[in-house]
């Protein structure tokens, strides 16, 4: 008796809240999505100083493939892994030209599943690309809950050929980019969420521990926390040390 009881209380009570509204969860999902959807495409309109949104689109949980460049090696599986298992996110582009010379990438992901929080990460040697996916990178971020923020800091490639006869480019690699990254970040951040990030904190390590550093250096307002893993701040002695180490191996033709 009891049991009938109970479940004829469970039949009521799902029928009440259909009746009251309580079984439009469903609807009212799809319409915060496709509110989050639109305000992530409103994105590409947004005004940035020094440049501007070049796309905004909403990508769905798992779905997201990194750029690849022709003759690149292929994903991992580790790497497949990591991307499949992102959450949704607004996936903002955006180039910033602070001088004459600059041409700087950025890219600010937006999770739907916000923790409050933005976190920028670092990144390696002279590299001049965005960091999609691995340690500190966009998708570490974004699968954290963090709106996260990359640069390829103003040049294409892994060598410093970029800066010769370029002097803008190399204040972009040494400072700039970085923290206009970290301006317009919070800029977007503020945007779409209509709110700003609470904290926001640098991740990096070798150069993005260098990179780290500069950033408390000249801007200790741009993070509430950072970590400046193994920072590669000698960045001329390493150069040297560098050719040090080439010249006799160029000699030598074994």
């Amino acid at each position: 008796m009891r049991k009938l009881l109970t479940a004829v209380l469970l039949a009521a009570g799902t029928a009440g809240l259909a009746q009251c509204g309580g079984g439009n969860t469903m609807t009212e999902a799809t319409d915060e999505t496709a509110d989050m959807v639109a305000a992530c495409e409103n994105l590409a309109s947004l005004s940035v100083a020094n440049g501007q949104v070049t796309m905004a689109e909403a990508v769905s949980a798992g779905t997201f493939e990194p750029p690849m460049a022709p003759g690149g090696r292929p994903l991992s599986e580790a790497a497949k892994a990591q991307y499949a298992a992102l959450p949704s996110f607004c996936r903002v582009a955006v180039t910033l030209k602070p001088s004459d010379d600059s041409d700087i990438k950025v890219e600010v992901w937006l999770p739907d599943a916000w923790n409050g929080k933005l976190q920028a990460v670092g990144n390696g040697a002279f590299t001049g690309n965005i960091r999609y996916g691995g340690g500190r990178s966009l998708a570490y971020g974004v699968d954290l809950g963090y709106a996260t923020t990359s640069t390829d800091t103003g040049h294409e490639g892994g060598s410093a050929s970029f800066g010769l006869g370029h002097p803008e480019k190399v204040i972009d690699f040494g400072w700039r980019s970085t923290h206009e990254m970290t301006v317009t970040a919070k800029q977007v951040i503020e945007t779409y969420y209509g709110q700003p990030a609470e904290y926001a904190y640098w991740h990096g390590c070798s150069a993005g521990g260098r990179q780290a550093l500069k950033q408390a250096q000249r801007f200790p307002d741009d993070f509430d926390g950072i970590i400046a893993g193994a920072p590669g701040n000698d960045w001329t002695g390493r150069a040297v040390a560098a050719l040090r180490v080439a010249k006799p191996l160029e000699a030598n033709e074994a």
